[in-house]
């Protein structure tokens, strides 16, 4: 029973952490109605720190999700293309890298990706390769970009395995275009500025801070001396963004767009996965009327039902066990009971109750369960011990997702199955012995 128990929970554990490790245990996204998988949010700050401070949240991170196809010597493969910053849950990929590093996740021009070992085999190439890239969305034109493979991972998840990859969050940010960005283009020979916007639904109003209107050309004076600044913003109210111009030096710079403080949604990360009915409750009333909550186990409920049909073989498993348990305990007692018959005729003519008697035989039934449990619990043990430091059990990682049985040491597991054990065995004990009350001094004093 130890083992059942201890096999079946490390599974759960293992595989659970594998599944939330790669899409958290919780996503907060956006209510409203967008073009893609996940709809664009405004990033939070307030509502980032309120997450964070929730009790059992572990870790919240921002993402941005795209789908896309990747294209290497003529071989393509449709894929789900994640961006995550620094706080990405590094050390649970640093876990399962079998090759490369992990990709600088911070900078809006890091063209560096981390792929599967799946879709790495199938498209043939290794660490280091080039591969191009096709972002897919509804309501825009395929952008094709080029992007240097850092990192191959493996986590035996198929499911993930064979779709995910991963990119710089801000790099897919400025891909999906969720803001605006506004540049000023000086035209030196006709001595004139004009603003060009990127984003939002192309609407846009230019706000020039010397009160020019529209995008332009226009035409600077001689003697301009002060900085000329344009601000781009559209009917769709996207964020806005801000674009610069010195006269003296005649330089240029932009604000960066406003692509940055958008996002399609948290990943929340928990302490432990029986917190998530708590802490999802609590999370879907910070949220707020246009966002809502997505947990794993409704994203991935073929895992969980699997999972929780395991608990159902460890209940057959005890049950079985038990059953076997409680008649070859009977079965002992009985015919210890029966080997002492004439002893216990002899006491009873001597005067010893019915009740001291049982005793007895209680006692040396006691004495063996405990011999059985210390033997047991040993033995157990030193397998699991094995099993846990030596990996001698191997599993299709095809098919379990993973490579080898896992086992959790839980004290509370194993107090439990030895308390209800003694329980039980004394509760089914008493049976046999309530046949000494029965036995005739005269006759058994005769019985050979």
């Amino acid at each position: 029973m130890i083992i059942s128990v201890a096999i079946v929970t490390g599974f759960q554990r293992e595989i659970t952490n594998k599944v939330t490790g790669f899409d958290a245990h919780l996503k907060v996204v956006s209510l409203l109605e967008g073009s893609d998988e996940y709809n664009k949010l405004i990033i939070d700050r307030q509502l980032l720190e309120s997450l964070r401070s929730t009790k059992g949240v572990k870790q919240v991170q921002v993402f941005a999700q795209q789908p896309g196809i990747l294209e290497f010597n003529k071989e393509i493969q449709g894929v789900a293309i994640k961006g995550v910053d620094s706080t990405f849950n590094s050390e649970f990929f640093k876990t399962y890298l079998q090759s490369g590093r992990l990709p600088h996740f911070d900078s809006a021009g890091s063209h560096e990706m981390l792929v599967s070992s799946v879709i790495a085999d199938k498209l043939r190439f290794t660490v280091g390769k080039k591969i191009r890239v096709y972002f897919v969305s509804r309501n825009k034109p395929v952008s094709p970009r080029t992007y240097t493979v850092t990192g191959v991972y493996k986590t035996g998840l198929l499911t993930f395995d064979s779709k995910m990859v991963f990119i710089a969050l801000p790099e897919l940010q400025r891909i999906k275009n969720y803001g605006l960005e506004v540049y000023i283009q000086p035209d030196t020979v006709q001595n004139s500025l004009k603003a060009v916007a990127f984003g939002g639904d192309r609407n846009f109003a230019f706000t020039w801070s010397n009160g020019w209107k529209g995008a332009g050309p226009h035409q600077l004076s001689g003697n301009e001396t002060k900085r000329i600044s344009v601000i781009v913003n559209d009917g769709a109210r996207t964020i806005g963004d801000t674009a610069l111009y010195d006269p003296n030096d005649r330089s240029t710079g932009s604000g960066g767009g406003s692509d940055r403080y958008y996002a399609d949604g948290y990943d929340v990360f928990l302490d432990d996965i029986s917190l998530l009915p708590k802490v999802e409750s609590e999370i879907y009333e910070k949220a707020g009327y246009n966002l809502t909550t997505i947990n794993v186990i409704g994203e991935n409920p073929e895992v969980f039902n699997w999972l929780d049909i395991l608990d159902v073989n460890v209940y057959i498993i005890i049950i079985l066990l038990a059953v076997v348990a409680i008649i070859n305990m009977c079965s002992a007692l009985l015919i210890l009971i029966l080997e002492r018959s004439n002893m216990i005729g002899i006491l009873k003519a001597l005067g010893a109750a019915d009740f001291s008697i049982r005793k007895i035989f209680l006692y040396n039934g006691v004495l063996l369960i405990s011999k059985g449990l210390l033997y047991g619990n040993l033995i157990a043990l030193i397998l699991l011990g094995i099993q846990n430091f030596f990996g001698v059990v191997q599993l299709p990682e095809d098919q379990y997702y993973i490579s080898v049985v896992p086992v959790n040491f839980s004290l509370v597991h194993i107090l439990a199955l030895n308390a209800a054990t003694i329980l039980v065995s004394l509760l089914v004990l008493l049976l046999p012995s309530m046949l000494i009350s029965r036995l005739s001094p005269a006759k058994t004093i005769r019985f050979e």
